[in-house]
């Protein structure tokens, strides 16, 4: 018998789950993984290609980290880093 979970996400899962108290998802962003893509998904973002280098990318990442990070402690959702 299949849960809801995995019947609405089917095309998205790979593998399956069977501990209820946890799922690990592993993130993939298409558009982002090829360098012509990145460029479009960033200038959608902001508009132009004028801030696009490592400090910006580095200051976006840790915006994003802190974000998730603090949703995670306010839903009392355990965060498990992979590096």
């Amino acid at each position: 018998m299949v849960d809801q979970l995995s019947a609405a996400y089917a095309d998205y899962l790979q593998g399956s789950y069977d501990c209820p108290d946890r799922i690990v998802l592993t993130a993939y962003h298409r558009l982002a993984s090829s360098a012509g893509g990145f460029r479009y998904w960033w200038r959608r973002l902001y508009g132009s290609d004028e801030n696009l280098d490592k400090t910006h990318l580095i200051r976006l990442s840790g915006r994003f980290h802190r974000r998730v990070k603090a949703y995670a402690n306010k839903h009392d959702i355990p965060v498990l880093e992979a590096h």
